[in-house]
């Protein structure tokens, strides 16, 4: 881990240089000013007349490194708070680009809740690990050394005492944050988890009061809460446990130096200006190890951190592509004994084989769970087969880019989406170069023309996915879909979220949109379907019915008793 963060951060190795340049001589020149106290304290202390001479030039030199030391110990922060930010704005953006490379079946089996968090809360923490790291961190252990390095100068004796506790507050600062560490990491799990809990709940809503689950869901929040609860006391405990213990120990070190250099005064081998340097060196080794004890429990936050992020940024991408691209002339297409479940334990689809023809539509009904829209998944790669094979013009979509494969479809889904932007940058989301005409022209075949017209600033109107009802957003998607105007069409439960009558005239739209084109409906309302020219019915994986609207009535089968309580749910 340490490797991969250094890889990000040796990208600004000339900030780096800077701040490490600007704390180890701030450092240094905070070391000096001891040893020019003493000197101070001498030139009046000492048993000849007091020498102001001296005093005043000393005085002057303290001074002078004072006010250096402060420049440069505070321009190393904003250095570092530079590295720190651009390296998270890198991992940042690879982690966010990873998430584009991985397979749908990612998504279906993270809570969303808990990738958001990832990119936000965790992606913070290592931002703040690693400020503390490049400042406190590092100014503190160039203090520690130099400290007993001028220690040593003055009395190799006074510093032999210093070391010998030294090791006293290290121990026991590891044995401390090693307890803590697994804390932070279980607290950070939580946290991604509650997360996830949130943004179901927040997504859900209507649905959670509709069935009355407000209390269910307070529950679960509570038994998670309570978990993140005596993780991040346990975490606290252990961490808060540090500074206390570590100040002891340097309290001891402390009077050791006060004992020590009082008995080398006393026998005339150091002088009274002498004993204060090094009570002042004395506060100055104690603090930064209290600091540095600090910053390690931010760093066992931020470490655990990072195993998250790049636990994301390591997960399995997509199967790499080949460089062939799809070319569609006349939009066959074919299932060949093909296979596929979600869960190896379960099959879903099984040896299932379709030859559709140029042109035609086909219509796919069936219960839920039947594999309608695992057809679609197959066909466009979000999901790739366990056996048999998928053509299209006698290609198989293995041998061709996923991107050319997915350019070949225009989807309207039953989930719509849309971003924050203009209704035009919304509409014209799948063909950048779009005109003004082209996106109209698509809203009025879509039926939506007259509502955005309505908008405070028409086109330019920026929306949300909030700002309109569920019906109003899936004809914005119906537009997006007709202007791209691809070879061939998908329409997943394409109008289950419209009212009747801009069913017909999407219905209508769609019949001219199909005309020309291989497409594939998935459809509720079988009413929208009739006129398919194969309609396939599916159930538990398998085709068990396939024929026009008339062949399929005739037979008196499942796609019969469908479409009778299709009707009845209608006339009710």
């Amino acid at each position: 881990m340490i490797k991969r963060v250094w890889n990000y951060l040796s990208r600004y190795k000339g900030m780096l240089f800077l701040t490490f340049a600007c704390s180890l001589l701030g450092s240094i020149l905070a070391l000096i000013a001891p040893r020019i106290i003493g000197k101070a304290i001498d030139s009046v202390a000492g048993e000849q007349r007091i020498n102001l001479d001296a005093l005043g030039k000393h005085i002057g030199t303290l001074l002078l490194l004072y006010l250096s030391s402060f420049i440069l110990n505070r321009y190393a922060p904003l250095l570092a708070n530079k590295v720190a930010n651009f390296t998270a704005r890198d991992i940042r953006k690879d982690a966010f680009e990873k998430l584009h490379n991985l397979p749908v079946k990612y998504f279906d089996t993270h809570k969303h809740g808990d990738i958001i968090s990832i990119l936000s809360v965790d992606i913070e923490n290592m931002t703040e690990g690693l400020l503390g790291l490049l400042t406190q961190m590092l100014t503190g252990i160039i203090t520690v050394i130099g400290t007993l390095v001028f220690l040593a100068i003055m009395s190799p004796f006074v510093a032999f005492a210093v070391l010998l506790i030294t090791p006293l507050s290290i121990i026991i600062a590891k044995f401390i944050t090693s307890r803590s560490s697994e804390m932070f990491k279980q607290q950070q799990n939580i946290i991604g988890e509650l997360g996830g809990l949130a943004e179901e709940s927040i997504s859900g809503m209507s649905v959670i009061k509709t069935y009355l689950l407000e209390d269910t869901q307070y529950e679960r929040f509570k038994e998670i809460n309570a978990r993140l609860y005596k993780a991040g006391q346990k975490a606290q405990f252990y961490s808060s446990l540090v500074n206390p213990t570590t100040r002891f120990v340097n309290h001891i070190s402390y009077i050791a130096v006060g004992v020590s250099g009082g008995w080398l005064a006393i026998n005339g081998v150091i002088s009274v200006g002498q004993i204060a340097a090094m009570l002042s060196y004395a506060t100055q080794f104690a603090k930064p190890i209290n600091e540095i004890t600090g910053v390690t429990t931010q760093m066992q936050n931020a470490i655990a951190s990072l195993r998250r992020v790049f636990t994301l940024i390591d997960a399995e991408p997509e199967k790499e592509d080949v460089s062939n691209m799809l070319e569609v002339k006349d939009g066959t297409v074919s299932f060949e004994k093909v296979s596929f479940s979600y869960d190896s334990s379960v099959p879903l689809i099984k040896d299932l084989s379709i030859d559709v023809s140029k042109n035609n539509v086909i219509a796919i009904v069936g219960p839920t769970g039947a594999g309608k829209s695992t057809l679609v998944n197959l066909l466009m790669r979000f999901y790739d087969i366990d056996d048999g094979r998928i053509t299209i013009d006698d290609t198989d979509i293995f041998d061709v880019t996923r991107d050319s494969l997915r350019k070949s479809f225009a989807m309207v889904m039953q989930d719509v989406w849309i971003f924050k932007g203009t209704v035009f940058d919304n509409i014209a989301f799948g063909k950048s170069d779009a005109t003004m005409e082209e996106v109209v022209e698509a809203a009025k075949n879509a039926h939506i023309h007259s509502f955005i017209e309505t908008l405070p600033k028409g086109y330019d109107t920026v929306i949300t996915q909030e700002d309109l009802s569920v019906g109003q957003l899936q004809l914005l998607t119906i537009a997006r879909a007709m202007l791209v105007n691809p070879p061939m069409l998908i329409l997943d439960e394409a109008t289950s979220s419209v009212d009747t009558r801009t069913e017909q005239y999407i219905t209508r739209t769609f019949n001219r949109m199909m005309q020309g084109r291989t497409s594939f409906v998935i459809a509720h309302r079988l009413s929208t379907i009739k006129d398919a020219d194969i309609i396939l019915v599916m159930k538990d994986g398998s085709i068990v019915e396939k024929g026009n609207h008339v062949e399929l009535m005739k037979m008196k089968g499942m796609y019969y008793d469908l479409y009778k309580k299709s009707l009845t749910n209608i006339s009710n």
